[in-house]
């Protein structure tokens, strides 16, 4: 199985994926349909330390808002 990861570093706690944002993981979906590998959002919150969150693409698409206080894991480096 094949994957492909979709890397972001945020500042801040949370991030609120605009229309472009979304437009670009729904352009992705389509690509790991046709090319039988799964997708997924990471977004590294917060610098130093902080948190990391990982979403299936597919999921993330309909999504407005991440947050790092929702699921997501510790992060050192």
């Amino acid at each position: 199985m094949k994957y492909r990861w979709l890397l972001r570093c945020e500042s801040s706690d949370s991030l609120l994926l605009s229309p472009e944002d979304r437009r670009v993981l729904r352009c992705q979906v389509r690509l790991v349909r046709r090319s039988r590998e799964k997708c997924f959002l990471v977004v590294k919150f917060g610098h130093p330390g902080g948190k990391a969150v990982i979403v299936p693409v597919a999921q993330a698409q309909h999504l407005r808002r991440l947050d790092a206080a929702k699921g997501g894991i510790p992060w050192e480096f």
